[in-house]
């Protein structure tokens, strides 16, 4: 549901915004994990969720910060940031499934175990 929320938010934003949102977040081209957080929380209507969705997106934006951040250095840059957006607006089902699955999967092992 969380996920949906996201997609859903984040596709009805244009190219724009989504370049000024990022430009006004980060810090020398840069977002660290408590910019990303954020940035796409301004993205994410609050009007829109409940207090248990409101959350599952806290706990998705933190793991999508990761999934987001492709090579791994601690930070997400604009290429970086776009392109996930872009992805998550226009993966198929089987696509977001495979990124929800990444995202609850905390240590990456291929498995979904009790704690995560």
């Amino acid at each position: 549901k969380g996920l949906e929320i996201l997609i859903d938010s984040l596709g009805g934003l244009t190219f724009t915004q989504l370049i000024n949102t990022f430009v006004y977040y980060a810090n020398d081209g840069v977002l660290d994990r408590k910019q990303f957080n954020m940035a796409v929380d301004t993205l994410v209507p609050d009007g829109r969720t409940s207090d248990e969705e409101k959350w599952l997106l806290r706990f998705l934006l933190h793991r999508l910060f990761e999934v987001f951040d492709a090579n791994h250095d601690g930070c997400v840059d604009c290429y970086e940031f776009l392109s996930g957006v872009n992805f998550l607006i226009k993966a198929d089902t089987h696509q977001k499934l495979r990124v929800g699955f990444m995202m609850v999967d905390a240590n990456g092992d291929g498995l979904i175990d009790f704690d995560e």
